[in-house]
C-alpha cells in the first residue's frame, strides 16, 4: 500500500490545501507538495520530475 505521494500543484497553495488536507485525513496518504511558482510554471514539472522519478526508482530497490 502507498503511504506517501508527491504532488506537483499548479494551483496557489491557499486553495489546493485544504483539497490536499481532506485526502491525507480521508485516506491516510500523506501528501508532500511541490508548489509551482509564476517563474517555473510550464518548466518546473519537468525539471523536478526527472530527478524524482530517479530517487523513487533507488528507494524501491
Amino acid at each position: 500500500m502507498v503511504n506517501e505521494v508527491v504532488d506537483s500543484v499548479s494551483e496557489d497553495q491557499v486553495f489546493s490545501e485544504l483539497a490536499l488536507n481532506t485526502f491525507e485525513k480521508e485516506t491516510g496518504v500523506k501528501v508532500r507538495v511541490v508548489y509551482d511558482t509564476e517563474e517555473t510554471k510550464g518548466t518546473g514539472v519537468r525539471s523536478f520530475s526527472l530527478p524524482l522519478l530517479k530517487v523513487m526508482m533507488l528507494q524501491m530497490q
